[in-house]
């Protein structure tokens, strides 16, 4: 199963391949920064395919304008399974196993988001008396990231809601460092999970972009033992070493409470 933002076939217009091609020529003249600008407005339009956005990316000169280009045309193309059969004319092989796995880890965050809301609609309902009885605890900390056990930040992490909104409003951004800015203004006074902190990283395709991410939202994360999980989005290893000085030595500064590992617990999703 497929899952992006892709418009529906209504809600965009077909056009044949010749007449793809016949525009695809007659924009090639434009410079990078026309060219940039047009192919995204004929991608939000014209109901293009994973081979369009191929021949599209040919024609860009900077690896950074290709990359800003594909990650704009993932949320209007329906079907992503054989992304990986493509070179997209990256000139460093690095930029191109980036946005690969960018598709790979949201094909797999949508998955995972829709089999919890199957799992919800599909149990039992509870009477107020057995949530009682097997829940409900008034000597218990309640904590808002399953079964962690660890620092706890200042702010409880946004609802799903929210965070979905922030997502959307970051990937309607044209450029990276207009998320950034975005992103700094819409987090701040609010909290974020680890696991958010980690598909907010995912829009971003550049290792340095992906750390002023980290360093803009130190003083939001909720599960803040947790923070290791982001090396994950790295492979630079300098910035894997500054990601382990902050767990090591910052975190403390940032810390509000300590839940103990035997401390008795309550988990509530915000």
């Amino acid at each position: 199963m497929q899952f992006s933002y892709a418009q529906d076939d209504t809600d965009c217009v077909h056009i044949s391949q010749a007449d793809f091609e016949n525009t695809l020529k007659s924009l090639t003249v434009l410079n990078e920064e026309q060219y940039l600008n047009e192919v995204k407005i004929y991608t939000e339009k014209y109901c293009v395919k994973i081979e369009n956005v191929h021949m599209i990316s040919e024609h860009f000169s900077e690896d950074n304008d290709r990359m800003d280009y594909l990650l704009f045309a993932y949320h209007f193309v329906e079907d992503w399974s054989n992304a990986d059969e493509y070179s997209y004319y990256f000139e460093d092989e690095l930029n191109r196993e980036s946005f690969i796995n960018y598709v790979n880890s949201f094909q797999s965050e949508m998955a995972e988001m829709h089999q919890s809301v199957n799992e919800i609609n599909n149990a039992p309902v509870s009477t107020n008396e057995e949530w009682n009885e097997s829940v409900l605890d008034e000597a218990a900390k309640v904590v808002y990231v399953k079964d962690y056990r660890g620092k706890i930040g200042a702010n409880i992490p946004m609802n799903t809601d929210d965070y979905m909104a922030l997502k959307f409003t970051l990937q309607k951004q044209n450029y990276d460092h207009e998320r950034i800015e975005v992103y700094k203004r819409i987090i701040n006074g609010k909290g974020l999970s680890v696991d958010q902190l980690n598909g907010i990283m995912r829009l971003f395709s550049f290792e340095n972009d992906k750390m002023k991410v980290l360093n803009s939202s130190l003083s939001s994360i909720y599960d803040l033992d947790n923070l290791g999980k982001i090396k994950n989005n790295f492979v630079n290893l300098f910035h894997k070493n500054e990601i382990d000085k902050i767990t090591s030595n910052d975190l403390v500064k940032y810390t509000v409470e300590t839940i103990p590992k035997d401390e008795n617990i309550v988990y509530q999703q915000n």
